[in-house]
């Protein structure tokens, strides 16, 4: 990537990361104010957020999902924020001053320091594993539900069928096969959700007849759509 395009793309990483921060910390204006306060003094207070740029740059380099990243992001960047908060702190390094501010320990005392260093880790903890949609499955471990097997599966642990995507190079579909070979579920990130797909000559067809999986030539399968 050259060297405009990397700082680009840099800034715009840490802009996200502000902002998710920004949303995901509790408001001031919730109780206790003064706690919520010092917590988003100390996680909002700018730095270079390489941990979460770490996170989206690994996140670009497969098929993740956007808020299974978001919430990572977010988490690792909070559990950074607990670190420095407390090594500021008198008993540890003693600092008076972090990126040019006085430190939460200096700003709020040293006790509402140490509770929104603890509080910052803490509040990251729900953002991942806690994503569990209706049928119990996490996003933010890669899982969704499968009508076929009626259980959530990472797709692309389980999948008997995969093809890139013919919309997106950097993207891939995925198709589960029933043990009788009559049924396929179609998983495609431009549909809405997982589609049930039936048996026809040379592959299979979408129950709405307008998708076809087509079974190609040395095993590969084709995409189609009317």
């Amino acid at each position: 990537m050259p060297t405009n395009e990397l700082k680009t793309w840099q800034a715009q990483a840490q802009a996200q990361t502000e902002l998710l921060l920004a949303r995901l910390m509790p408001s001031e204006n919730q109780l206790p104010q003064s706690l919520h306060e010092t917590m988003r003094y100390a996680a909002l207070d700018g730095g270079k957020r390489l941990r979460p740029l770490l996170v989206l740059a690994a996140s670009e380099l497969g098929e993740a999902v956007p808020d299974a990243v978001e919430a990572a992001m977010a988490a690792i960047e909070l559990i950074h924020v607990y670190s420095l908060v407390h090594d500021d702190m008198p008993a540890m390094d003693n600092d008076s001053l972090r990126r040019g501010r006085p430190t939460c320990h200096i700003r709020y005392g040293e006790a509402a320091a140490l509770l929104a260093g603890a509080l910052s880790a803490c509040h990251s903890a729900p953002m991942v594993g806690n994503d569990a949609d209706a049928h119990g499955c996490r996003a933010s471990a890669g899982e969704t539900f499968s009508r076929l097997q009626q259980r959530c599966v990472r797709v692309f642990d389980v999948a008997d069928i995969r093809l890139p995507d013919p919309e997106n190079a950097t993207l891939a579909v995925y198709a589960i096969v029933s043990g009788d070979r009559q049924t396929a579920e179609l998983f495609w990130a431009k549909l809405p959700q997982p589609i049930l797909m039936d048996a026809a000559k040379g592959g299979y067809v979408s129950r709405d007849g307008k998708i076809w999986l087509i079974h190609h030539l040395d095993n590969q399968w084709l995409l189609r759509q009317r």
